[in-house]
């Protein structure tokens, strides 16, 4: 009689501790480490930029014969290059292309393809959701937005992939920003699409750089880079090309 009520107590309290969810409850004295900016570690990638400070050496030339990137830079002059936007499997543009004040390819709907780059006949430069009511000497359609009015924008991608990005952004010091981030162990892998805006927060930061607006180009393998720095090629033909020259 006296060793039922005990034994009865001790199988409350077994059951209790059984049940107890205490493998999800931190442990006395353990530091929980702080989240990086960026999902991947940073040590990951790598980048290349280049800002340009005068908008009228900034062209956009339309790869529609679907030449080799070396051979649009040999014979446009570019002393920097970065891949333009997206095409569609006739190699045709995605949405808007303005060349030289003419409207080769017209603007469509679309929620990724949600931004455009512009320059103005004036020299005014934008990267914006909408076309401004002004007379433009180019423009491209591409997208994602990363950043407007200087706060990046959450994405959700659907079948997000790892590939090497390209990036336009303007900067709160006037200039234009080329970037291309990728791989350093596979240059045509790189961040998914909605890690990108935190992680080129962090490499403006690390420049000391404030982006304005940004937008993404097309990437992967029709994506490269050239400037003095370096040459990343394409493996895919790409769609288009901004060359900067002297």
């Amino acid at each position: 009689m006296f060793l039922s009520p005990l034994l009865l107590i001790l199988i409350l309290v077994l059951l209790s501790f059984k049940s107890s969810p205490w493998k999800s409850q931190p442990l006395k004295n353990t530091i929980t480490p702080k989240v990086r900016p960026t999902v991947l570690p940073q040590s990951k990638f790598e980048y290349v930029f280049y800002e340009l400070e005068d908008y009228s050496k900034l062209n956009l030339i339309n790869n529609d014969k679907k030449k080799q990137s070396s051979d649009l830079i040999s014979t446009n002059n570019c002393q920097v290059a970065i891949n333009g936007g997206f095409y569609d499997t006739d190699h045709q543009p995605l949405g808007l292309m303005i060349i030289g004040q003419v409207e080769l390819y017209p603007a469509l709907e679309s929620s990724l393809l949600n931004g455009f780059l512009w320059l103005s006949q004036l020299g005014a430069f934008g990267i914006t959701d909408t076309l401004p009511s002004v007379d433009l000497e180019l423009a491209l359609q591409t997208g994602p937005l990363l950043y407007q009015n200087g706060s990046l924008l959450p994405l959700e991608i659907k079948n997000d992939k790892l590939a090497r990005r390209s990036v336009m952004a303007t900067l709160s010091n006037g200039n234009l920003l080329l970037m291309i981030i990728y791989d350093g162990q596979s240059v045509f892998l790189g961040p998914k699409l909605a890690e990108l805006p935190a992680i080129l927060q962090e490499a403006a930061s690390e420049n000391d750089l404030v982006i304005i607006d940004a937008i993404n180009l097309d990437g992967g393998s029709a994506s490269m880079f050239k400037s003095s720095q370096k040459y990343l090629s394409e493996y895919k033909s790409i769609g288009s090309l901004f060359c900067i020259t002297e």
